[in-house]
């Protein structure tokens, strides 16, 4: 039995935005699609970015806060994307990829070791796809089959 490809499991359709998209479209984006994160499509066409809502979440964090200083590095970068108005100012890179013909193991695997909730699947230097943890789920159940009932006397 072959393996498994991450094109035969992954979402076919991947919804982008651009480079200039604003904050506030790619937020209403991800609220009325229930995505966690949308991939950033240079001018060239190639995945630059991606806006997640844990690059979105530090316009809350810093929102209410009044300026105090020192702050760490961290605090500073998280400054910045809280300010930041255009998907390049927020987006996080690089982009988590796989190729739509490795082997699902790989990007279970790509998943763990990076902690990402979904990789953006390439073909040919191209976005052709995303998949994500719940897809890779439906393809474990899948392939587990039914289970069968046994019970001891």
């Amino acid at each position: 039995m072959a393996e498994s490809t991450v094109e035969s499991v992954m979402t076919h359709h991947a919804v982008t935005v651009t480079m200039t998209t604003p904050v506030e479209d790619v937020v209403r984006l991800l609220v009325e699609q229930g995505f966690g994160a949308v991939p950033v499509i240079d001018d060239f066409g190639l995945v630059a970015g991606v806006v997640s809502e844990t690059d979105l979440i530090v316009k809350l964090e810093f929102g209410g806060l009044s300026d105090r200083t020192p702050l760490t590095k961290a605090e500073e970068r998280r400054l910045r994307k809280a300010h930041g108005l255009v998907a390049w100012e927020v987006m996080s890179r690089p982009v988590v990829t796989v190729d739509r013909h490795d082997p699902v193991a790989l990007a279970a695997r790509r998943l763990a070791e990076t902690g990402v909730h979904r990789l953006f699947v390439l073909g040919d230097d191209e976005l052709v796809g995303v998949v994500t943890r719940g897809d890779l789920m439906r393809s474990f159940a899948r392939s587990a089959g039914p289970r069968s009932t046994r019970t001891s006397t």
